[in-house]
């Protein structure tokens, strides 16, 4: 297990530039060249930020506005939070290898992500949103359900759809609960608890909503359920009916299986919710 940390680099780079360094070149020489494998992966994959666009976001980065980040990685030791983290998750699913591991920082980059890098998996954490770590572990665990998933069904071999999206986001939560069992589902399922409550009450319009969608490979379907407007009560609400869904297929099974199962993260879709999907 490789945990790659690039959030040094970055303050070596923000104390450049309070030193007056010009911006562009002291962020590629200090930051982009020591990790460009990493970060060109993350911005080309990620962000899918062109080189114009990243010139300007680096030209308005001030200092100040990262004394934060600066004290929270001097309060906790980040590489053994991460380590501990990854090897709680490799204990529970040894049948795969371990993904790699960056810390970084970019420009509003998502807490948590998955991404390849030269052909590796890689768990990337984006810090500069985060306010404290009490959720990292989480995170990293929920990002490993969606590894095991990735390395049993890949997009690539056909249409990424709202039913994929819904069981990838599944195996995610229930990976997490599996390793966390002592956290609430709220907690895993990264929303308020009245937000579950609603959920859990309003189960079967949920479901209205999504069945007549689940062939659907439209970006704009799958995110309304992945991550829409955090508004609405449909924003992030795959991941409910993910987990609900696999922990009924669990329940049906003579022989109870563990959430990190290989016959649950390689299961198709249409196997998990247990419906056609065309």
């Amino acid at each position: 297990m490789t945990v790659n940390l690039l959030y040094p680099d970055f303050f070596s780079f923000l104390d450049a530039l309070a030193a007056g360094a010009e911006p562009w070149r002291a962020y590629r020489q200090i930051y982009f060249e020591p990790h460009r494998e990493i970060l060109s992966a993350y911005l080309s994959k990620v962000m899918r930020l062109p080189r114009q666009a990243l010139r300007e976001r680096v030209r308005a980065v001030r200092p100040q506005h990262y004394a934060h980040l600066r004290e929270l990685v001097t309060r906790a030791d980040l590489a053994a939070v991460t380590r501990r983290a990854i090897q709680r998750c490799h204990r529970a699913a040894r049948y795969a290898p371990p993904p790699q591991l960056a810390l970084l920082v970019g420009f509003f980059s998502p807490d948590a992500f998955l991404f390849r890098v030269s052909r590796r998996w890689c768990i990337g954490v984006g810090l500069e949103r985060w306010r404290e770590l009490d959720a990292l572990p989480l995170f990293l665990a929920h990002e490993y359900g969606h590894y095991l998933r990735r390395l049993a069904i890949s997009p690539s071999a056909g249409r990424f759809t709202l039913a994929e999206a819904i069981v990838s986001e599944g195996v995610a939560v229930a990976f997490s609960q599996h390793i966390y069992p002592e956290r609430s589902l709220a907690e895993h399922l990264r929303v308020p608890p009245a937000r579950l409550r609603w959920w859990q009450q309003h189960a079967p319009l949920l479901w209205s909503k999504a069945m007549p969608r689940l062939g659907s490979s439209s970006p704009r379907v799958i995110q309304t359920f992945v991550s829409g407007d955090p508004r609405t009560n449909l924003s992030r609400c795959a991941a409910y009916l993910g987990c609900t869904a696999i922990a009924a297929r669990l329940a049906q099974s003579p022989f109870p299986l563990g959430a990190a199962d290989q016959r649950i993260t390689q299961a198709p879709a249409a196997q998990v919710l247990n419906c056609t999907v065309s």
